[in-house]
């Protein structure tokens, strides 16, 4: 095998060129199969936290036992309070994070629609009776002396 090639390659060269299966693969490379079924689907890797990100989670956790707070650790480490409290497990990750919960819907004090209203006028004058029908589509008016 080619040193210089990376792991990607190598494991799509291994399936289709030498007709290694996922299994055999999976044994060779030490990587799950999963993982060699997304390389061989051209789909994303899920990422590997980098030894230096691995440090600065252990970091993160010791200054913390120490008894620092998480703004405190944020600027002595050099990064967000965002990750302090991902490493610390306060936050969720940020792919969930960014899922906003639905809101709540609130209920007003607005009448409910009615399908039928009917107004009143008892004036000496004006005496008459209205009826208002599919929320004021149509209205009907009706002299009481009728």
């Amino acid at each position: 095998m080619n040193t210089n090639t990376d792991m990607p390659t190598a494991v799509r060269r291994l399936h289709f060129a030498q007709n290694k299966s996922v299994k055999e693969i999976s044994m060779l490379w030490g990587i799950t199969e999963t993982e060699i079924n997304l390389i061989l689907n051209n789909k994303q890797m899920p990422k590997q936290k980098t030894a230096s990100a691995k440090a600065r989670d252990r970091r993160i956790v010791k200054l913390r036992r120490e008894g620092m707070t998480q703004v405190a650790i944020a600027k002595t480490v050099g990064c967000s309070e965002s990750t302090v409290q991902r490493t610390l497990g306060v936050r969720p990750p940020t792919s969930q994070a960014k899922k906003s919960a639905p809101k709540k819907r609130t209920k007003t004090k607005a009448s409910k629609p009615v399908a039928m209203q009917i107004k009143r006028a008892d004036k000496k004058t004006d005496s008459f009776v209205e009826y208002s029908i599919l929320w004021g589509a149509f209205k009907f008016r009706r002299s009481k002396n009728d």
